[in-house]
This record gives C-alpha cells, sequence and structure tokens, in this order.
C-alpha cells in the first residue's frame, strides 16, 4: 500500500465521516512504510480514533511503534499474546517472540498511556485455542501488571494457526470450553474489550449463537493492493478511490446489508475474526448473558 496512493485515494468528501482506523495483518509492522501511512490518516482524520495489532515481534516492531509515536502518539496498541512465554514462542515459532512483546507492552505503557489517563490505549488480544484455554489465565496476569484491558477471540478453524489442533472440524471439548469460560467468569467487563464478544463466545463454540452482523454498514475493509470489501470474508467490491460511486450507486450494498442482517453470508470465520475485521465485534444489539448456553 503506497502512502500517497491512499491519500489521493480517500481524498473525496465522503471519507470524512471514517472516525476509527485500524492496521492489522498479518503483521502491520512489517510495511516498510508504515509510519508514513499512519501520519497520512493522522492528517486525513485528525480527530479519528487510531489502533495497530502486532505481535511484537522483531526490531522492525517496536521501531515502526516508536516512530508512530513520534508522528502523533495518540492511538490503541494491541499486542498479540498467545499465552505464557513457552506457549507463545512455540506459536510463533522464535524463542524470543515473548520477550519482544512484552517490550512493545512496556513501551505503549510509557508512552502511550499518560496521554489519555483515563483510557486504556494498550491492550492484550488473546486467540484461544482449546488446548491454550487455560492460558488465559497468563494473560489476565499480564493485563493487570500492565493494566491492559484483553480483547480475544476463539481460533479453530484454521484461520490463525496452521496446526492440526486448528484445522477444519477440529472442535474444542466440553471440558475445554467449561474451563475457558470459568476463567472468562473471574474478568470483570471493564477488563475487557468489548466485552460482548467475549461473552459470547463460549456460546458460539458451542451452539454456533451470533449476534446478527452490520459488517457492510459500520465497516470498509481495505487491502494493501486498496481493494475494498465489505469485510474479509466477502470478496472485493471496489477500489478504494471509486467506493464512494459503489455505495452511492450500487444495490449490492443493499443487498449485502441485508444478508448480513439474515445472517445468510455467516460462517464461523466471521466470529473468529470479528475483533479486528467483522462489525459483530460493534454489534450493540442484544447482549449474551454469560451463562452457559443461555443468551439474553
Amino acid at each position: 500500500m503506497d502512502p500517497e496512493t491512499f491519500e489521493d485515494s480517500v481524498s473525496d468528501e465522503w471519507f470524512d465521516c471514517i472516525g476509527n482506523i485500524a492496521f492489522f495483518g498479518g503483521e502491520p509492522t512489517l510495511h516498510p512504510r508504515l509510519a508514513d501511512l499512519y501520519q497520512k490518516v493522522v492528517t486525513r482524520w485528525p480527530n479519528s480514533i487510531r489502533s495497530i495489532v502486532t505481535w511484537g515481534g522483531g526490531k522492525h516492531a517496536l521501531e515502526s511503534i516508536r516512530k508512530m509515536v513520534e508522528i502523533e502518539p495518540r492511538f490503541m496498541l494491541c499486542v498479540s499474546l498467545d499465552g505464557s512465554r513457552d506457549v507463545h514462542n512455540e506459536r510463533r515459532g522464535r524463542d524470543y517472540a515473548y520477550d519482544d512483546a512484552l517490550e512493545v507492552l512496556r513501551y505503549g505503557v510509557m508512552h502511550l498511556q499518560p496521554l489519555a489517563p483515563r483510557v486504556r490505549m494498550v491492550r492484550i488480544s488473546f486467540t484461544a485455542t482449546g488446548k491454550t484455554a487455560g492460558e488465559l489465565r497468563h494473560i489476565i496476569e499480564l493485563a493487570r501488571h500492565f493494566d491492559a484491558d484483553i480483547s480475544m477471540r476463539p481460533a479453530m478453524t484454521g484461520s490463525y494457526f496452521n496446526t492440526e489442533t486448528t484445522r477444519p472440524g477440529t472442535e474444542w471439548t466440553e471440558e475445554q470450553l467449561v474451563e475457558f469460560e470459568d476463567i472468562l467468569a473471574s474478568v470483570p467487563d471493564t477488563d475487557l474489550a468489548m466485552a460482548h464478544f467475549a461473552r459470547a463466545m463460549p456460546h458460539f463454540l458451542r451452539d454456533g449463537q451470533h449476534l446478527p452482523c452490520r459488517a457492510p454498514v459500520d465497516t470498509i475493509v481495505c487491502d494493501p493492493d486498496l481493494q475494498v470489501r465489505y469485510c474479509h470474508e466477502l470478496p472485493p467490491v471496489s477500489t478504494l478511490r471509486d467506493y464512494p460511486d459503489h455505495y452511492a450507486q450500487s444495490g449490492q450494498w443493499l443487498k449485502a446489508v441485508e444478508a448480513a442482517k439474515r445472517g445468510d453470508c455467516f460462517k464461523k470465520s466471521c466470529f473468529i475474526d470479528g475483533p479486528y475485521s467483522i462489525a459483530y465485534a460493534m454489534t450493540r444489539e442484544g447482549a449474551f448473558s454469560g451463562k452457559r448456553s443461555h443468551h439474553a
């Protein structure tokens, strides 16, 4: 994604309404011009809510975050952690992965959090498999240590970890679900990012229950080649530059909205990628009770 082309693509006043921009991947800090792209975002939407999701591995990650802080330090830093040191290092395939992630967390606490004392600017993102459900305990400890909140999603379709435990058809056991649910019950909503989404995870994993999706209404997913999707699970519909015309003139958008409301296009990966790309996580209509197999 070229920063200058991106800047030109969002010059239309239609894009003025965008208020929340997130960088994620893959690994966004690998982009050689991430800082330049971030500068374009800050200039175009100076009052927007901004965030970046990184697993914090390698010198490039911390260096990229430092450059972003120098440009404008008011953004949410979300660091992906898969559990304790051994578990995280094994999942990421690198012996230093856990320590690198914590270094990025510390940097965020030192340089981002003081600017917004009433809002948590540092977050830990936890992707749980059935076999690592118990690692949520360690994530809770880390979050309390860094005064961070926690976002989470379940890995069960192979979209995240390329391992036998998460390939399609491999489900969580009831014992693993109960353990995860009991640990989750010990975390107050104030410590969870999108608490309604986190509370819904056991219900989805057990029964497939989910809330209506608002992705076509609330979300624009921009690929690195500046192709735009309604969500990660649907094909590109236009270029970023042409999206205002597509939105105004295409009946495709209205059809996508209605299909999402009815759940016609819903699949497991919609839920799994919710906190990052699918507007399920933004949905405020309805909530799960937190009790097993029931929802309000």
